[in-house]
């Protein structure tokens, strides 16, 4: 998702604003996985470590790397 926006950037802050748009959505779109993520928080207390590691390494701080691998990128193009 976030290639499809970034990768190719022709004006950022229309790019920017079209990938913020497209993720807000997701919240609305994927209810189950939202729902799931709130009840694992809920649950944290209950969730062997390793379980919750794992998976925030392969979702959440994945795609925030990616986040970060893209707008550092952008950042240094426009210097």
């Amino acid at each position: 998702m976030m290639g499809r926006h970034l990768d190719k950037v022709t004006d950022l802050e229309q790019d920017l604003v079209e990938l913020g748009c497209v993720w807000a959505t997701l919240l609305t779109e994927y209810t189950d996985h939202v729902a799931m993520v709130r009840e694992i928080n809920a649950e944290v207390g209950h969730v062997p470590q390793a379980a919750l590691d794992t998976w925030q390494e392969t979702g959440l701080v994945r795609v925030r790397r990616e986040l970060a691998r893209h707008l550092q990128r952008l950042a240094k193009d426009e210097l």
